[in-house]
């Protein structure tokens, strides 16, 4: 064992795992109120904004889009993953 680690205390990991809930819950608030105010300018609920939104998109448009971009995205990453493997694990490896 390294000398100089040392396991992490308790109390600082619960404290570090209460303060990333809260930042989530605070994101989403931020962004909840966000969508709100903009429904309330429509005169629309949350839901009912949200419900015409997604309603007025362009699907196929956002698909094909996404799609090349994904399957490009999957092909970037397994390469990198696999020369990082090889490179620090199985520098042997074909």
């Amino acid at each position: 064992m390294n000398a100089g680690w040392q396991r992490p205390n308790a109390g600082a990991n619960r404290i570090f795992r209460l303060a990333s809930w809260l930042i989530a819950a605070g994101c989403f608030y931020l962004v909840y109120m966000r969508i709100d105010d903009a429904a309330a300018r429509d005169g629309l609920s949350a839901p009912q904004y949200l419900a015409h939104f997604f309603g007025a998109a362009n699907w196929l448009a956002w698909l094909g889009l996404m799609a090349p971009y994904s399957f490009f995205f999957v092909l970037v990453d397994t390469n990198v993953t696999w020369r990082c493997i090889r490179w620090f694990n199985a520098p042997g490896l074909r």
